[in-house]
């Protein structure tokens, strides 16, 4: 059986280890079932992005496909809380916003809470990009 969601990390040997360890971390504790998703380090021989991006698309089995960068992490149950959206509306594309931090999870968040988790419903990929004004 394939896995629903194929994850794309873009590394790049000279880059930081233990931040893509802390990455890969983030991502095996949403709490997602073991098959359900697959983790896709991707690399690209001239070191860009878009190339790595590239090859890991190559490789995923997923259903859906969500690039998270080396030096990122996931919030608690940021995954399991968008599961619900993606198997119901079953959208083509769904956006996330981010948030910016030192240290551990901003004080008073051990989890996710859905205020931020805004929901916003496009009929199209045009719809999407053109109310987008910022690919922030």
């Amino acid at each position: 059986m394939n896995p629903f969601i194929s994850i794309i990390i873009p590394f790049f040997g000279a880059a930081d280890k233990a931040l893509l360890q802390r990455c890969v971390s983030s991502i095996r504790e949403q709490g997602m079932e073991e098959g359900s998703y697959e983790i896709i380090i991707a690399t690209d021989s001239k070191e860009t992005t878009g190339g790595a991006r590239n090859n890991g698309m190559r490789q995923a089995q997923g259903e859906y496909i969500l690039f998270v960068d080396a030096d990122d992490m996931l919030l608690p149950d940021t995954l399991l809380s968008c599961l619900p959206i993606l198997k119901q509306y079953v959208p083509d594309i769904l956006k996330f916003d981010f948030l910016r931090f030192s240290g551990r999870f901003p004080a008073g968040r051990d989890r996710l809470s859905e205020s931020l988790l805004p929901y916003v419903e496009y009929p199209s990929g045009n719809d999407i990009c053109s109310r987008t004004t910022s690919w922030e």
